[in-house]
């Protein structure tokens, strides 16, 4: 294995007509499979001839086939997808290489992947051997490009605590999406990695502190606790704050240390709690606006298809658009 090289900028033409050659082996072989396989398949597998109501259905798979719509971003149904969250090597001494790897599953896209401050330059790599890009960003960046600090515009909980990963505890602290701060995070990321060539861009746990208020104890950033006073003034009644003794109008008012006071989140009316929540989807919601009209800005003008995984328990209710 050649030598672990952070500043490596170009492909290795060796790298390059390895991976090559092992795809084009690797699709022959794929092809052949496919001769000797479809009309195995297209004799054996067959869909019930018919449903409860008795009606006659498709009596082959090829009978149901419809047109696929792709959208814009989609990728194609011919695409093969490669995933590296942290791309290998990560020192000297570990013995993983993934673009070593790669001509072994002969992608045509690599996602969802890592990059921050691109050391090895994994995007110009990847575009070189003619690869789709997809970069990727999450709730918890850090505060530089390439940076490994985390105390920027973050989330706390109700107690005052540093917000963190529900199924990552020992992870950095997330971002406030009403930050200042984390904004400008994200949206750095997202130009470096647009301006080296990011095809796209996928979002880790897209909920970000929105999610951490519906699911756990947190949504009380500063920049939220700080923000949400005002923004209930517009959005409540001065008899519903009556109701819920709440004074907004007291010098250095803190939702978060009202809670507190008032005996923690369970003692809130759920009423009240679910304008919080409202509060913080539509922060979320402004977030991704900008942070999208930022990768499209470095992008000369034109829209960068942006995708999140499935697993981030966000509850999208009222905003239904798929590409976040």
């Amino acid at each position: 294995m050649p030598p672990f090289d952070h500043k490596r900028t170009t492909v290795n033409p060796d790298e390059q007509r390895a991976f090559e050659g092992t795809v084009s082996s690797n699709q022959r072989f794929f092809r052949l499979m496919l001769l000797y396989c479809l009309p195995v398949l297209a004799e054996t597998v067959l869909l019930p001839p018919m449903n409860a109501g008795g009606s006659e259905r498709p009596s082959h798979v090829a009978d149901s086939a419809r047109n696929s719509v792709r959208g814009f971003g989609y990728p194609k149904l011919s695409d093969i997808s490669f995933s590296s969250r942290r791309f290998r090597p990560e020192n000297e001494r570990d013995p993983h290489d993934t673009f070593a790897a790669l001509p072994q599953f002969f992608p045509t896209r690599l996602d969802w992947v890592y990059d921050y401050g691109n050391q090895e330059n994994i995007i110009g790599r990847a575009k070189a051997l003619g690869l789709n890009f997809t970069g990727t960003i999450n709730s918890i960046l850090p505060d530089e490009l390439g940076g490994f600090v985390r105390t920027l515009g973050r989330d706390r909980s109700v107690d005052g605590r540093l917000s963190v990963l529900g199924h990552l505890p020992t992870k950095p602290a997330i971002g406030d999406v009403w930050s200042d701060d984390f904004l400008r995070i994200a949206t750095e990321h997202v130009r470096e990695m647009v301006r080296r060539g990011a095809d796209g861009i996928q979002v880790d746990d897209p909920g970000m502190n929105y999610a951490e208020a519906v699911y756990r104890d947190g949504g009380y950033g500063d920049a939220s606790n700080s923000k949400f006073p005002a923004w209930l003034m517009r959005f409540s009644t001065e008899k519903e704050r009556s109701n819920w003794r709440l004074d907004l109008r007291l010098p250095q008012f803190s939702y978060r240390e009202w809670v507190v006071a008032n005996g923690g989140e369970d003692s809130i009316s759920p009423a009240l709690k679910e304008l919080h929540e409202k509060f913080l989807l539509e922060g979320l919601l402004r977030f991704y606006e900008r942070v999208r009209n930022a990768a499209a800005e470095a992008n000369g003008g034109e829209p960068v298809p942006f995708s999140c995984n499935t697993s981030s328990n966000v509850a999208w209710r009222d905003w239904l658009d798929p590409a976040i």
